[in-house]
């Protein structure tokens, strides 16, 4: 009976622990929070009114400040009862660094505070709202001429040469986090992934196809790993679409690791596009020019555009239903240079098949003096199947 009790009493106590754990890291969390948010809840300043976007760190909404009724985007992070240190230190970054990045081409900071419900504990973010589209949607539906991507090329590089002089890595710099104005001014959003160089560093921090190989490989990276971003983005502009949209996830990752990238193929291209592309892409981070270097290259002095013209494509993504067609025939996906995509030969189950049978006939005209053994030839026909094969198919793609 003792026993019975002991084993119904015992998961009651660890629930209650377990609560206990939670609420006091819960509650650490917020003391720490405190210190970079507003001292008073805010919430009743604002009137939320749509939905902008959604994802696994909360939601962002549009919103309206009560006391002069300018508009603002509102990101709601969510804080979970289990709320680990790493996740609090990634808002604390996010809120620091944004508020820290005061310039023309960063969305600004409004405040932050921590809204306490009853159902859920929130950090509530106050941005500028930005009307206009960022550079993904633009890009699928308009073509941006080299002069436009040298002008957003520019504004991003001061954006990123403003973070990098202050020691702070974006992480993931995108078209998705570019947004655009109605007014053609360029932004540079999402800090959720910021850090400081120098800090304990993970490694994968980032989004697959934008990534820096050293970002995926090692916890040793620096702002250098925004220029190779940077590089992925322009040929998104380039060619229209996401730069792996054509492989899957492993074959992404894959090209991640080795420093891989697709090729641009298009003859109306100017050559210093294609060497800036290939600057901010170089595989050695060290070798890799600074945002500061790269706003001296070529392709920017010589392919230059205004705010207006930015703004005239921007009004024109909006009006249109159809996207433009490419201006040119690019390649869309061109991995023909990278060998794991692109093998010699591959070798198909045919190709086991047959050599099977040929080692297995090879056995039987060697003379048995006892045709027990002959399953166990048979047996080493087909390791020499799966071990040679792959072999040799190896060497004929080296």
């Amino acid at each position: 009976m003792a026993s019975t009790e002991t084993k119904a009493f015992t998961p009651a106590i660890m629930e209650d622990d377990k609560l206990k754990l939670n609420t006091d890291i819960l509650g650490d969390s917020i003391s720490r929070l405190s210190a970079f948010t507003s001292p008073e809840n805010h919430q009743w300043n604002y009137t939320l009114s749509e939905k902008l976007g959604a994802g696994s760190f909360g939601e962002v909404w549009k919103g309206e400040k009560h006391e002069n009724h300018e508009a603002v985007a509102i990101k709601k992070i969510k804080l979970p009862e289990s709320t680990y240190s790493e996740d609090v230190n990634n808002v604390i970054s996010e809120i620091s660094n944004l508020k820290e990045s005061n310039h023309s081409n960063i969305v600004r900071y409004r405040d932050s505070f921590i809204v306490e419900d009853a159902a859920e504990k929130q950090v509530w973010l106050v941005m500028d709202y930005l009307n206009g589209m960022n550079l993904s949607d633009l890009k699928n539906q308009v073509n941006l001429s080299p002069a436009l991507i040298s002008y957003v090329c520019t504004e991003t590089l001061q954006a990123l040469m403003h973070l990098h002089k202050r020691g702070i890595i974006h992480r993931d710099v995108k078209g998705g986090n570019i947004m655009i104005t109605s007014q053609g001014k360029v932004l540079l959003t999402d800090f959720g992934l910021t850090c400081q160089e120098g800090d304990d560093l993970s490694a994968g921090a980032g989004t697959i196809g934008f990534m820096a190989p050293e970002v995926y490989n090692t916890n040793n990276y620096s702002c250098k790993a925004d220029i190779w971003s940077l590089g992925m983005v322009v040929m998104e502009m380039v060619t229209r679409q996401y730069p792996f949209d054509c492989l899957d996830c492993k074959q992404r990752r894959k090209l991640t690791t080795d420093g891989l990238r697709p090729r641009i193929k298009c003859k109306h291209l100017p050559d210093s596009l294609h060497d800036f592309i290939d600057h901010c892409l170089e595989v050695n981070p060290s070798m890799r020019p600074s945002a500061e270097d790269l706003l001296q290259h070529q392709f920017l002095k010589t392919h230059q555009a205004t705010a207006e013209e930015l703004s005239t494509s921007v009004n024109k993504a909006h009006k249109q239903l159809e996207p433009d067609k490419l201006d040119c025939e690019c390649v869309r996906c061109d991995f023909s240079h990278i060998k794991y995509l692109n093998p010699k030969y591959q070798l198909g189950t045919a190709d086991f098949l047959v050599f099977g049978l040929l080692v297995i006939g090879a056995i039987l005209l060697v003379p048995l003096h006892n045709s027990h053994w002959l399953p166990v030839f048979v047996f080493v026909g087909v390791c020499i199947c799966k071990l040679v094969l792959p072999a040799i198919e190896s060497y004929v793609n080296s």
